[in-house]
């Protein structure tokens, strides 16, 4: 007895009604190679195609997923011949899953191929520009891409004359696959633009502020600001991402069982009180860090040598034994704030070969002496009406300490936040296994 399959049934209802594969295939705008290949059972037709091939021959989808016509005397097709026709079923909605994992991959090495273009540009030739207009359009393409296939698959899984509660999680998958690769290109795009775009111009400021760190320095950090724009892309798109699942839920465009769809929303009420707590965290922190930025700024972390005496201060000046140190540059000096609210006054020198001088609240000189060749970083002292002492030198080394402190600062409360973002995800995950288990 011959095995009943799609392709057999599929070639005895082409031959039936006359037409040549090349016939049919001009009919569902497919290749007639294709047709051959269903009909010798080498893969089998697109669910979408599956109402169309019905309704050309005058067949239901299940006789055509079974292989075979139903028998007149049987309203309900045989337990075994549904059986087959649903396993068929299952079988095209493998295959479609299948083969659309396959076009994503596709479509996110096409947005990978930006980032390697970007880098060998801006290696290779020093060209950002060009760079980055290339890693663009790479990564506009693989979205391209991953927009055409998603729409081919979805039209596969939307026909109305397929169960909705059994093609529903499947949607869902190709949902979440084509988020995953969407965001994926997102993330890329935010690193081509840090790395070979304006992203360091439009980072260095924040970076600068908030890392106490040079601008020099940070002209260095092209992949870091790179991964940085990253990063946040992909925090925006899981966010997205996290209400518009639900939406899209509620609004039927894709449906669940009852158990998926709860454990769906209870996911999302667990994100939320992570994220919340994640706030509460970091929020306070950004307190404590700006307190702690602002009462001991890097200029009242500096600390000099302090002289009581006009002599001792003079034959310390005229010693000179900072010369030998490293002058700061401008971006260092730039991070020193020259202010103190305690009304003591910082005043740097920078003159050579020629006389300071040094007076008091009433414009009287109290103290001058000959700078020859080199600098002193900075002279902190309070004036009064008579004198200015103690006054205290503060060298360039002085001064860097106090930078060197400043950003340490930094990193301490940059690892702080990574720490408060760790602990979140590990009780986020802790309590989703927990509800699991029971």
């Amino acid at each position: 007895m011959e095995k009943k399959t799609i392709g057999s049934f599929l070639s005895a209802l082409r031959k039936a009604a006359g037409m040549t594969q090349k016939d049919l295939a001009e009919l569902l705008h497919v290749s007639d190679k294709a047709i051959s290949r269903w009909e010798r059972d080498e893969c089998a037709p697109d669910l979408a195609l599956i109402p169309v091939i019905a309704e050309v021959f005058n067949v239901t989808c299940d006789e055509l997923l079974r292989g075979g016509r139903c028998s007149p005397s049987d309203s309900e097709p045989a337990p075994a011949a549904a059986a087959k026709a649903e396993k068929q079923r299952q079988w095209i909605l493998k295959k479609t899953l299948s083969q659309y994992k396959s076009r994503t991959l596709l479509a996110a090495a096409t947005s990978m191929l930006g980032l390697i273009a970007a880098a060998a540009a801006t290696e290779g030739f020093y060209q950002r520009t060009l760079g980055f207009w290339l890693g663009a359009a790479f990564v506009l393409l693989g979205v391209v891409f991953q927009i055409v296939f998603w729409n081919s698959a979805w039209l596969s899984l939307s026909d109305e004359t397929l169960d909705s509660a059994a093609i529903g999680p499947w949607k869902y998958r190709v949902l979440r696959l084509t988020e995953f690769s969407l965001g994926f290109s997102l993330c890329l795009l935010g690193v081509i633009w840090g790395y070979a775009g304006n992203g360091l111009m439009a980072w260095s400021n924040v970076l600068y502020q908030a890392l106490i760190v040079s601008l020099s320095y940070v002209r260095t950090l092209y992949w870091a600001v790179g991964i940085l724009t990253g990063g946040i892309l992909v925090l925006f798109s899981l966010l997205l991402c996290h209400f518009l699942n639900p939406w899209l839920l509620k609004r039927g465009v894709f449906s669940l069982e009852e158990a998926q769809a709860q454990a769906l929303l209870r996911n999302r009420r667990r994100k939320n009180r992570a994220a919340l707590v994640f706030l509460v965290l970091v929020t306070v922190t950004a307190a404590i860090q700006a307190a702690a930025t602002l009462l001991w700024t890097p200029a009242k972390m500096m600390h000099g040598t302090v002289y009581d005496q006009e002599a001792e201060f003079v034959a310390a000046v005229e010693e000179r034994w900072w010369q030998d140190e490293k002058p700061l540059t401008a971006a260092e000096l730039q991070q020193l704030v020259l202010q103190s609210s305690d009304g003591t006054k910082i005043r740097p020198v920078s003159s050579y070969g020629s006389t300071t001088t040094i007076t008091n609240s009433e414009g009287e000189t109290v103290c001058s002496f000959s700078v020859q060749n080199h600098k002193i970083c900075f002279l902190r002292y309070n004036p009064d009406s008579e004198t200015i002492f103690p006054i205290e030198v503060i060298t360039f080394d002085d001064a860097r300490r106090a930078l060197d402190l400043a950003q340490l600062r930094s990193e301490i409360f940059l690892g702080i936040y990574v720490l408060e973002g760790l602990a979140v995800v590990v009780w986020y995950i802790l309590g989703k296994r927990r509800k699991k288990a029971l």
